[in-house]
């Protein structure tokens, strides 16, 4: 997923879109996984993230192993973690957002194990940030490209800005050539 486009005031991660796309490409040509097991989903709003992730849990075998890569604008609500649609204008509304339990919820009542990688700016707000939830019940492993309170940034070569977390992901499975 990746959301370079938002209404909120800052924030934004101009390159998500690309990052997103380098990552599919990346697991698809170097750790195994099937095209159609694969989707790429760029400038969406809340509405449509979950349609995306919703239409992915209903097609894969039970007991899958699931990779989200999430760059954009990420947030914790009253202890929860969101996922910003591109039409969220205020970081404390929810309503143009999808909780990450939300999505990963879809897949662990599919038995999937889980790799979640967030891209996210992480300011720090009334001593929350996005990361924070602690999710319990079903296989996951989360990692973020930023320390709590930091943004993410970029690398230009070549007049292409990439994700510095997303391109050292995509450069890993390019090396190794694997998924495990």
């Amino acid at each position: 997923i990746g959301n370079p486009e938002t209404q909120m005031a800052s924030g934004a991660v101009p390159f998500a879109s690309t990052d997103a796309m380098m990552i599919g490409d990346a697991i698809v040509q170097n750790a195994g996984y099937g095209d159609k097991n694969v989707d790429v989903v760029v400038n969406a709003t809340a509405g449509q993230i979950r349609a995306a992730a919703q239409a992915l849990a209903d097609r894969l075998p039970a007991g899958s192993t699931i990779l989200v890569f999430f760059s954009g604008i990420g947030v914790n609500v009253d202890g929860k973690d969101y996922y910003a649609g591109i039409d969220a204008a205020m970081a404390t509304d929810t309503s143009k957002m999808v909780a990450v339990s939300d999505i990963l919820g879809m897949f662990r009542n599919k038995g999937a194990r889980l790799f979640v990688f967030n891209e996210a700016n992480r300011p720090i707000v009334a001593g929350r940030y996005f990361g924070r939830e602690q999710l319990v019940g079903g296989n996951y492993a989360f990692t973020q490209g930023t320390s709590p309170g930091e943004m993410v940034f970029g690398t230009v070569k070549e007049d292409k800005v990439d994700g510095i977390y997303a391109k050292a992901f995509a450069d890993v499975l390019a090396e190794y050539r694997s998924n495990k």
